[in-house]
């Protein structure tokens, strides 16, 4: 047997391997599969729970912001790790840089508190005041009159 032959021989043997379990799986799977269809079969089913409602519903734009916030502050967390397993090389001013860090990460948390933008109850929106509500121009009627003057 030639050098290249005895080195690549038992990757031959596990790819056919594969292809024969590949091969035994569909056809066992076609053997002892259902075959009749029945009106559950085409309907989607997700963790044990029959879907109800339509997939095209309107979410809240409270989820993504707090899907947001989560990502933005997990990955803060990151980079707070990769400065701790750096820690003893980095000496006082890798602490002062990471406190300086902290420090506006604890800023924009308390922004987002006032903010309310970690508020899951209901939320009331201001209405503004009828006396609040200016009137727009009425671009209609200076129209007409200025085709009425020419």
């Amino acid at each position: 047997m030639s050098e290249p032959a005895a080195v690549f021989w038992p990757f031959g043997v596990y790819f056919l391997g594969v292809l024969l379990l590949v091969a035994t799986m569909l056809v066992l799977s076609w053997i002892l599969g259902q075959h009749r269809a029945n009106a559950a079969t085409n309907m989607p089913f997700e963790s044990g729970v029959v879907s109800v409602g339509s997939a095209q519903m309107q979410m809240s734009v409270e989820f993504y912001l707090v899907a947001i916030l989560f990502l933005i502050f997990d990955l803060e967390t990151v980079f707070i790790l990769a400065w701790a397993v750096a820690f003893f090389e980095l000496g006082w001013s890798g602490f002062a840089a990471v406190s300086l860090f902290i420090l506006i990460l604890v800023v924009a948390l308390i922004y987002e508190l006032s903010t309310g933008a970690l508020d899951w109850g209901t939320k009331q929106r201001a209405r503004a005041r009828p006396e609040e509500i200016a009137e727009p121009p009425n671009t209609h009627n200076s129209f007409v009159t200025q085709a009425a003057v020419i």
